[in-house]
């Protein structure tokens, strides 16, 4: 039972850095950021301005290899949820190849892709 438990905890941990890492950047630029948790249907990360408007809201992957790919139902997903939001959408990814239509899929929708090149 404590295997189980740490599968599942290791890789949260792991995508954790990389949505610790947004939510600081976008704190920093004096925004207010949060994340979001998971198993919500909200994006990961949730950005608002001084006066508490939604700009920005990301969904975030940290993939250690460019040979995996988000699953095509999560990518169905991210796109779903982030069509939700009037403001600007981004998907972060480690690799362009974590894709798998590519970084088209999204931005014909108006979601801006960020290829980072590593895993946090």
């Amino acid at each position: 039972m404590v295997e189980q438990i740490c599968y599942k905890i290791n890789p949260w941990n792991v995508g954790m850095r990389r949505v610790n890492k947004i939510v600081d950047y976008e704190n920093k630029r004096g925004l207010r950021a949060c994340w979001t948790g998971m198993h919500t249907p909200l994006p990961d990360i949730l950005v608002f301005d001084e006066d508490y408007r939604l700009v920005r809201v990301y969904e975030s992957t940290n993939y250690a290899s460019p040979e995996y790919y988000i699953s095509r139902d999560k990518t169905e997903r991210y796109l779903t949820t982030l069509s939700q939001y009037p403001c600007e959408r981004i998907v972060v990814v480690s690799f362009e190849s974590n894709l798998l239509d590519g970084k088209e899929y999204f931005t014909k929708h108006g979601i801006k892709v960020v290829v980072v090149g590593y895993q946090d």
